[in-house]
């Protein structure tokens, strides 16, 4: 099979491909609309000091990479189990189990059996990065609900500062700004979803249609019989037992 030969049997089957990309796009719409869960995001970020930029008051490139090296060290420190569970606690001070619950957000009992916010939960919702590799991190929560994932964020820099100070013995943290409520969701991205509906609906026919084509042994032209035989075609016997629309026979 040529390239003009998949271009024509493409061709052929457009409005197949057209009626796939619609589905694909459709369902893709209705997923991500009526399916997907809409959540919210915010972060906040804070500035990674040294202990000695911490001293004088003044930075130098030795700081400045020390801090960095801290940065990394702190992003593991920040996402222990520890530090989660202190975040769960923080949530018990300022909220009442039954507007927890009442929100869907997961309650278990910890050692001593008084409920508090899952730690595993609050983990799923954080994200810890290094910003462009700097000794800026940023601490990021995607929640349902917008004003637990500011709650988390700024509960994160309340007890970051102890434990890290504690654990490494080493540098400080300052928060650059605190976290906004967002106003917007997040996710899902409809129309990215969409567009991607569409695109698989517009590959997957693709690939279906050249599937086919390339399983199927049925000759229907006499430029196969040359490729496939090496022979020439000397006449075409027309097909008089197909019939037209109007019943004609062709």
């Amino acid at each position: 099979m040529t390239i003009q030969d998949l271009f024509a049997i493409l061709l052929a089957k457009i409005k197949f491909i057209i009626i796939m990309a619609i589905i694909g796009g459709v369902a893709a719409f209705c997923v991500a609309e009526f399916w997907m869960p809409i959540k919210y995001s915010t972060s906040v970020k804070i500035y990674v000091k040294s202990s000695t930029n911490t001293s004088t008051g003044n930075t130098t490139t030795a700081d400045l990479t020390t801090a960095r090296t801290l940065a990394e060290t702190y992003i593991i420190i920040l996402d222990d189990t520890s530090i989660y569970e202190k975040v769960a606690d923080k949530f018990m001070e300022e909220y009442e189990a039954e507007e927890l619950q009442r929100v869907n957000i997961p309650l278990e009992s910890d050692s001593e059996g008084n409920l508090r916010v899952s730690p595993s939960y609050i983990r799923g919702c954080v994200s810890i990065s290094s910003v462009n590799e700097s000794e800026v991190l940023q601490i990021s929560a995607t929640t349902q609900i917008p004003q637990i994932a500011t709650d988390i964020c700024n509960y994160m820099v309340e007890v970051a500062p102890d434990v890290l100070r504690r654990v490494t013995k080493a540098g400080s943290v300052e928060e650059i700004s605190a976290p906004k409520v967002p106003l917007a969701p997040s996710s899902p991205n409809v129309k990215k979803i969409t567009v991607m509906g569409i695109l698989v609906g517009i590959i997957g026919s693709v690939a279906l249609i050249v599937l086919i084509s390339y399983f199927n042994n049925k000759i229907v032209s006499s430029s196969e019989v040359r490729e496939k035989f090496g022979v020439p075609v000397l006449a075409e016997i027309p097909n008089f037992d197909t019939k037209t629309k109007k019943g004609v026979y062709k």
